[in-house]
């Protein structure tokens, strides 16, 4: 029985190394990247050349913006101050939101379960009010545990600014290294290419 990769030759359309070669490629890992998780063909005649993605230099260009504005902030404190207040504004509103849901949620769930509960559905479909009630009591045990109350967060204003720095130095820290190992990935993946099709080249030229 011919698999997704012998089919060509199981029908005879393709019985060249290079057809099956490329075929098989698609399962080793520069192949199967180089055609977008096998959602397109190993051209014929030359190896794909594979660049390195924009957004890790993207996210590292972004965050050291973001770190230069931070930075600022330290040399203009009331400034700072006014963008702490309204984020913790912010915060006590989402706070409030969330409980506001949350209620509205758990009272839904129990006016269905009191509905459901008080059915008067018979021995013949008592299996069936069972397994509503059960599923109402998993969902607020799931969807409504009890929220913590809003505290305002303790930091000083220098201290959340210096905060944020850190924050950015990380994700810094994590971009450029991130960046530097699809850089030799992609290298890696373009070199094992271009010596597969080398290898096919030799064994079978296109003519």
């Amino acid at each position: 029985m011919p698999s997704g990769l012998t089919c060509d030759i199981y029908d005879g359309t393709d019985m060249t190394i290079r057809g099956f070669a490329l075929k098989c490629a698609t399962q080793v890992g520069a192949g199967y990247f180089a055609t977008e998780q096998c959602s397109k063909k190993m051209p014929r005649d030359k190896a794909p050349v594979l660049k390195v993605s924009n957004y890790y230099e993207d996210s590292l260009r972004k965050a050291q913006k973001d770190l230069e504005y931070w930075k600022s902030l330290r040399n203009n404190m009331e400034a700072a101050k006014n963008l702490y207040e309204k984020e913790k504004d912010k915060s006590k509103e989402k706070y409030e939101a969330m409980v506001k849901r949350n209620e509205e949620l758990l009272q839904r769930y129990n006016d269905m379960l009191a509905r459901v509960s008080t059915w008067d559905v018979g021995v013949e479909y008592s299996s069936l009010r069972d397994i509503m009630v059960k599923q109402l009591m998993g969902s607020i045990e799931f969807d409504c545990r009890p929220i913590k109350p809003f505290v305002y967060p303790s930091l000083s204003t220098e201290e959340w600014v210096d905060e944020h720095i850190k924050e950015i130095e990380r994700e810094i820290v994590y971009f450029t290294e991130k960046h530097q190992k699809e850089e030799e990935r992609v290298s890696e993946i373009n070199a094992y290419l271009q010596g597969l099709y080398k290898a096919i080249d030799k064994v079978e030229p296109l003519t």
